[in-house]
């Protein structure tokens, strides 16, 4: 029998154990002195959006075991290799309007928005490089980790 508290529980017990990561995440970047400006941010949000996020899909699949399969795979692909991928699609000048179409297609996924903006604050000098008005790109502007800190609190 499955109960509002054990529910509850488990969601505080969650939101606990990935908020603890995020802070020990953010302790590390400034001891080590990693120029990742406002990456505190994105950290902080991220738990916020990935449990409910994942407890969501929890609810879709007829068993346990089916459920973890198909979040494994999709927090690898969205966490890891799609986010490389619009980055690339992003920076290649033909290929620049299919990154930005893709980035915001994939921004629903918390792990992808985590992922974008560790990978967009560091690379923020090139997009100010490909920009064709001259645009000089902060760490919170749209296109660089603000749309993903947007939909992180979304």
């Amino acid at each position: 029998m499955i109960t509002p508290a054990y529910w509850i529980s488990n969601a505080i017990f969650d939101f606990t154990k990935v908020l603890m990561l995020s802070i020990l995440t953010i302790i590390f970047i400034y001891i080590y002195g990693v120029d990742f400006d406002y990456m505190w941010l994105a950290l902080l949000l991220y738990p916020f959006a990935i449990i409910p996020y994942t407890y969501f899909f929890s609810f879709i699949f007829p068993s346990e075991d089916s459920g973890e399969k198909f979040m494994m795979i999709h927090n690898f692909l969205l966490g890891g290799l799609v986010p490389v991928a619009v980055l690339v699609l992003r920076i290649i000048e033909s290929t620049q309007s299919a990154g930005k179409a893709l980035m915001w297609i994939f921004k629903f996924s918390p792990m992808y928005c985590l992922c974008e903006a560790v990978i967009n604050i560091p690379s923020k000098d090139i997009f100010t490089g490909n920009s064709e008005d001259g645009k000089v790109y902060k760490e919170l502007d749209i296109e660089v980790a603000g749309g993903a800190v947007i939909f992180l609190v979304i």
